[in-house]
């Protein structure tokens, strides 16, 4: 399915009322269609509904479960695609009835296509499935009588279509537009953790930080790309061939979990591709899937390429203490919310070594931090390492809660001081840029 499609899919939910008035109302095949009734029912008293494939052995079973349709008793069901099938079960109506059958045969009904099993509670109707007139409708017959019958081309598309529809199912195990982490695992880059940090006070400001391989904050737009890959195409297939799709699961080696804002995830098990898509397994769900392929260039991704040059990205709303040391000279600035005064409204009030200073000043030094930027990158490597020149603590009141950034001299560049992220990743900046940044934070006692 097209991204196209699927926006018209979730976003018809008039027309789908519309499908199923028409097919409530409707008299396909004019005057020989009145009165010809299989099923005359509300929508509501159907509990559930199996259909099976004959020709693929697929199967489609949608039950009733705690006031929700539910797929195959695994996935919540769309409602715009159940109710276009309960409409057509519920509200069965033939074109013509078939006067002499004959030979089953020539309608496809020796054996049947498919066969369709509807519950009304304790009652149950069995409908056998044949093949068209001219292309047009499905001969049908119920399988404890003889009549044979033709339904129109409207009920014949919904019910005829029903297995291949839910064989797709949405990816709404999280809310991919709620995305705040997420793990990816390969044998080419190994692990990336990523979370996203987003203060109560920031007003829908946030930054990704990178756990793994690296301690650093990560480029916003090169995650968010990588969050897209799926929520540009939220929904996944089921494999048609259980053989082939155990055979491409066989060897899966790669891993992405994400993790919504509401404490939920996805977990997709991935293997080798299919055309335009990729094999899959999703957790908690059994069988194999297929999802869009663009999903294999995220294992791609050189967790180098997702750090971001910043020193430190510096939110006022969200730090709660920041210390920084250099050689001999070191300042604490603390930030305190406080009631305003007026109702449901807080301020900050900023403090630096003990005296109060103005907010705007405060966020001008925080400017100044988040501008320092590094001059190269080195991972896991310390060997140029000299003594240590300072460090920055930081206490947040969003995750993550506790940083440090330690400076350290780097041998033979007297120029150069090197940034260590929590021991993994070591990022050279400029020493005179380090001295400025404390100039500023002493001028603020002046």
């Amino acid at each position: 399915m097209s991204k196209s499609k699927l926006v018209v899919l979730l976003g018809a939910s008039a027309a789908f009322l519309a499908l199923c008035a028409a097919l409530v109302v409707s008299g396909y095949g004019g005057a020989k269609a009145k009165g010809l009734w299989l099923e005359q029912r509300s929508t509501g008293d159907i509990q559930g509904i199996e259909i099976i494939d004959h020709g693929n052995g697929r199967k489609l079973e949608l039950s009733l479960e705690d006031g929700k349709w539910v797929l195959n008793h695994e996935v919540t069901a769309i409602d715009e695609k159940t109710a276009p099938l309960l409409a057509a079960l519920a509200y069965f109506k033939a074109a013509y009835k078939v006067e002499t059958p004959g030979s089953l045969d020539q309608y496809g009904l020796a054996p049947p296509k498919a066969t369709v099993r509807v519950s009304f509670g304790p009652d149950r109707r069995v409908w056998e499935l044949g093949g068209s007139q001219d292309g047009h409708g499905l001969y049908v017959k119920n399988a404890e009588g003889d009549a044979v019958y033709l339904i129109d081309d409207l009920r014949s598309e919904v019910i005829g279509l029903a297995v291949e529809n839910f064989l797709e199912i949405p990816l709404n195990r999280v809310n991919l537009h709620r995305i705040i982490g997420f793990r990816i695992s390969s044998p080419a880059q190994g692990e990336i953790r990523l979370n996203r940090s987003e203060s109560p006070h920031s007003g829908g400001d946030f930054f990704w930080r990178m756990f793994e391989p690296y301690g650093s904050n990560a480029k916003k737009n090169e995650v968010e790309a990588i969050v897209a890959t799926l929520a540009d195409e939220p929904w996944a297939r089921r494999a048609e061939d259980d053989s082939i799709a155990a055979a491409a699961m066989d060897k899966a080696d790669k891993e992405i979990t994400f993790y919504d804002s509401f404490d939920r995830q996805l977990v997709l098990r991935v293997g080798i591709p299919d055309g335009n898509r990729v094999f899959c397994e999703i957790e908690g769900l059994s069988g194999a899937y297929t999802v869009t392929g663009a999903l294999l260039s995220v294992f791609e991704t050189d967790p180098a390429s997702l750090v971001d040059m910043e020193l430190y990205h510096f939110e006022p709303a969200s730090v709660s203490e920041f210390f920084f040391a250099l050689g001999t000279r070191e300042h604490r600035f603390i930030s305190v919310w406080e009631n305003t005064g007026e109702a449901g409204r807080q301020g900050q009030r900023f403090i630096l070594d003990g005296q109060a200073i103005p907010g705007a000043d405060y966020h001008e030094f925080a400017g100044s931090v988040a501008g320092v930027r590094g001059e190269e990158l080195y991972f896991r490597e310390k060997s140029r390492l000299g003594e240590p020149l300072g460090r920055m603590n930081i206490r947040r009141i969003s995750p993550p809660y506790e940083q440090e950034i330690l400076f350290c001299r780097i041998r033979g560049e007297p120029d150069l001081a090197g940034v260590d992220f929590g021991g993994r990743t070591v990022m050279y900046t400029k020493r005179a840029d380090l001295e400025k940044l404390m100039d500023e934070a002493e001028a603020l006692l002046r």
